[in-house]
């Protein structure tokens, strides 16, 4: 697997309103010491929103177009993160060193 991706979509009173990506676990490559064959080792990401649930169980809860424009944002930060192949813990994804603002946007941007 390339990756995973933790899903908590909806409101809670203690939860943080903003939506966000956060890393569980950095994605990363790297050569064994002894076998010298590649590994990689898969991203855990979560995707955070605060969507309100709907108060009917019976009925579905339905997105607005902001909630989805967000959900795709978020996803394509979630997307930087799992396809990221670097050998080093500390270059990957959304928040390794040097990664420019304008840069972790772009695969958000996009989606």
């Amino acid at each position: 697997a390339l990756g995973y991706i933790y899903l908590d979509l909806f409101d809670r009173s203690y939860k943080q309103k903003e939506a966000l990506t956060l890393r569980a676990r950095a994605g990363y490559s790297r050569r064994h010491s002894t076998t010298g064959k590649r590994e990689r080792r898969g991203a855990r990401t979560v995707l955070s929103t605060s969507i309100a649930a709907n108060d009917d169980p019976e009925k579905p809860t339905l997105l607005t177009h902001e909630e989805v424009r967000t959900l795709f944002h978020e996803f394509g930060h979630c997307l930087h993160e799992i396809l990221s192949d670097t050998e080093s813990y500390g270059t990957s994804g959304c928040q390794g060193l040097g990664a420019q603002t304008d840069f972790v946007e772009i695969a958000a941007v996009m989606m």
